[in-house]
C-alpha cells in the first residue's frame, strides 16, 4: 500500500479540512529512480597479488630500507571509551584489524598519536591512530609527517 499524506496538510486552512467531515487521505505516488549498472569486471590485467611480511625487507633488495619513506596509514577515531565500539572510530577499528594481521605493534607513543611500524611486503608502513578528535588529527597527522618526512602522496 503507498504511504498517505492528510489532506489537511496539503490545505492552507485546517478548518476547512475539519468542516468537511474530517481529514481525508491521498495516496502518494514516488518517481522509481534510475538503476545503477553494475561495472563489468575488467579482463585486461590479472588480479593483483602482494605479499605481506612485518619483517623488513632482504637485504638484496634494490634499495636500501632506510632511503625508501615509509607510507602512512591513519586510522581516524575519537580517543576515549565512550566512543569505542561506535561509527566514529570505524578507522581505529580498520587500522587494528590491519594491525593484527600484519603482526605490526601499534604501541608507540607521539606526537599526539599512537603509532607502529612494520613492513607489507618490501615497502615501509606506519600505522597511525591520532588521539586528538577527527576535526583536529590534522595536527597529530601533519607532525608524523613533518617528522619523518613522508610525502604527501604516500599518506592515507
Amino acid at each position: 500500500m503507498p504511504p498517505v499524506i492528510p489532506t489537511a496538510a496539503l490545505s492552507s486552512s485546517s478548518a476547512a479540512a475539519a468542516a468537511s467531515g474530517g481529514l481525508r487521505l491521498l495516496p502518494l505516488s514516488f518517481p522509481s529512480l534510475p538503476r545503477r549498472r553494475r561495472r563489468k569486471p575488467s579482463m585486461c590485467s590479472p588480479p593483483l597479488r602482494c605479499s605481506i611480511s612485518s619483517s623488513p625487507p632482504p637485504s638484496d633488495a634494490d634499495e636500501s630500507s632506510s632511503s625508501r619513506k615509509p607510507w602512512l596509514l591513519v586510522g581516524l577515531g575519537n580517543p576515549g571509551k565512550i566512543y569505542q565500539g561506535t561509527r566514529h572510530n570505524v578507522g581505529f577499528e580498520m587500522l587494528d584489524a590491519i594491525a593484527e594481521a600484519e603482526g605490526i605493534s601499534v604501541s608507540s607513543i607521539k606526537f599526539k598519536a599512537i603509532f607502529g611500524k612494520g613492513y607489507i611486503g618490501n615497502s615501509p608502513i606506519m600505522l597511525a591512530k591520532p588521539q586528538t578528535f577527527m576535526n583536529t588529527s590534522g595536527e597529530s597527522v601533519s607532525s608524523l609527517v613533518s617528522y619523518f618526512n613522508i610525502p604527501l602522496n604516500q599518506c592515507f
